[in-house]
Order: structure tokens, then C-alpha cells, then sequence
């Protein structure tokens, strides 16, 4: 299986891309060179496509519902997917010039629904994300700060986890022993893909290392995680799933509990 990277991107003062110690398929991937304008004129026409959809009248609702530092447009769900998976095609960029497209939108946007559209894009992908994205994909997690962008984000990395797990388990064993809330659900939430008959992807045995440090931490968000994971285990598991809760009543908190339904 191959792991790569596409390489560090440095821009030449003509301006064109320059890459440095990126993988043979990096180099040999077929597309438009991309100058360094163009990542910034394509942020600047997905903002313009999502103003124009935007519910000011609903926009502080949305900030209060979602509890981030972000600004918010208050797009609908269903017009957001529209834009992020249709309105807004990259498709005569290369993969590699489109992941450093949505690279940039990801660590230069302000705006939340904005940072939703290369979350959105990647986590449509599925298992058929590459393991180039991933490379880049894993340093987002430091601009995440609410349940909404972690949870697209960590559906991601479930995705990874599951193609590459010798890769994408010590990243997040990493994160789930973080300090930060956000890092820590989204080590948890990526433990499963969110919900469904083919949300289970590991043995409890793999999961349970991830849960433990937590069982009985308060903060809802972190909480709620435990209680979904667990929930969505137990409905392939539920004999392991019983075991452990009950091993563990005097540690997990209430929250998780109700969350797990069990």
C-alpha cells in the first residue's frame, strides 16, 4: 500500500508550484499547474457562492447551536451539500492540486460554512479517499472548535483508520491523549463510521483503549462521544459492549450513559 505525501509546496517567484520531496505519483499526476492565485480566487468564489445562500436573519441561531468562533452565513444542510459536491468544481484540477485548494479554504477562511465545504467534499469520498489526503487532511484537527466540523472531520479519519490503521491509529491515540476537547471527540467519534449497519469498522478490543481515559469525563461533548460509540457498538457487540459498561458502572458518567442507551 502506498503512503505518501504530496510533498511540501513552496512557490517560485515566477509562480509557479514548486514541489519538494514529493512521491514519483505526486509528480507524475496530470492537471493545470496551479499558481499561487489560484487557491486564493477559488476561496474567494466558494465564499461568493455561499453568501449568496446565506440567512443573515438566522446566522447568530446557527452560531449559538454550534458554539463557534467562527462567522456564520446560515446556509441549509441540503444547499450546503449542493455547493460543496456540485456548484463548486475543482474537477479540471488534479487530486493533488485540488487537496492543496481545499488545504488552503481549510487555513484561511473565517467563515464556518465555508470550512465545511473541504470537510463535506472529503467525507463523500468515503473509503475511496486517497493516502495523500490524509497526510495533509490530518493537521485540520487544530482549527476545529465545535461538534459540527469535528464530527465531518472525524468521519474522515474513520475512513483513513479504516484503509490504513497501522497509519491513522497512532495519529489518533495521539489526539485522544490531548488536553483539547476537540481532539479528544474526535478520537473517539472517529472510532466508528458515525451511524448505520457498516458504521463498525474495529473489534471492541480496539476500541476500548480509546474510551478508557474517559469514561467518567463530564464535558458533554466528550461524553457524548463515549455514549455514541458505545451505542453503535453495542449493536454489533452487544455481549462485549454489556461487559464492559457493567465492568465499568462506578466510572462512566451519566452522560455517556444516556447517550449509550444501555
Amino acid at each position: 500500500m502506498f503512503f505518501g505525501s504530496i510533498g511540501r509546496v513552496n512557490w517560485c517567484r515566477c509562480g509557479r508550484v514548486v514541489r519538494c520531496e514529493g512521491s514519483v505519483r505526486s509528480r507524475q499526476a496530470k492537471g493545470p499547474v496551479m499558481e499561487p492565485r489560484d487557491a486564493a480566487d477559488c476561496l474567494a468564489r466558494l465564499t461568493r457562492l455561499l453568501e449568496a445562500e446565506g440567512e443573515p436573519r438566522r446566522a447568530a441561531a446557527a452560531q449559538r447551536d454550534k458554539g463557534s468562533r467562527y462567522h456564520f452565513l446560515a446556509i441549509r444542510v441540503p444547499v450546503l451539500r449542493r455547493i460543496a459536491l456540485s456548484d463548486f468544481d475543482l474537477s479540471r484540477h488534479a487530486p493533488d492540486a485540488r487537496l492543496r485548494i481545499f488545504d488552503y479554504i481549510w487555513t484561511h477562511s473565517e467563515e464556518y460554512e465555508v470550512l465545511s465545504v473541504p470537510l463535506l467534499y472529503y467525507r463523500n469520498k468515503g473509503l475511496a479517499i486517497r493516502p495523500e489526503d490524509f497526510e495533509v487532511i490530518r493537521g485540520w484537527v487544530g482549527r476545529v472548535d465545535d461538534w459540527g466540523h469535528c464530527d465531518d472531520l472525524s468521519a474522515i479519519y474513520s475512513y483513513c483508520n479504516h484503509n490504513w490503521p497501522e497509519r491513522v491509529m497512532p495519529f489518533l491515540r495521539g489526539l485522544n491523549g490531548e488536553d483539547d476537547i476537540w481532539s479528544i471527540r474526535t478520537s473517539i467519534v472517529a472510532l466508528v463510521h458515525y451511524s448505520g449497519k457498516n458504521a463498525i469498522y474495529l473489534r471492541p478490543d480496539q476500541v476500548f483503549p480509546f474510551l478508557d481515559p474517559h469514561l467518567g469525563n463530564r464535558d458533554k461533548f466528550i461524553a457524548n462521544a463515549v455514549g455514541w460509540v458505545l451505542r453503535e457498538m453495542h449493536k454489533v457487540y452487544p455481549r462485549e459492549i454489556e461487559n464492559y459498561i457493567r465492568e465499568n458502572a462506578t466510572n462512566i458518567s451519566s452522560v455517556a450513559r444516556r447517550k449509550a442507551r444501555l
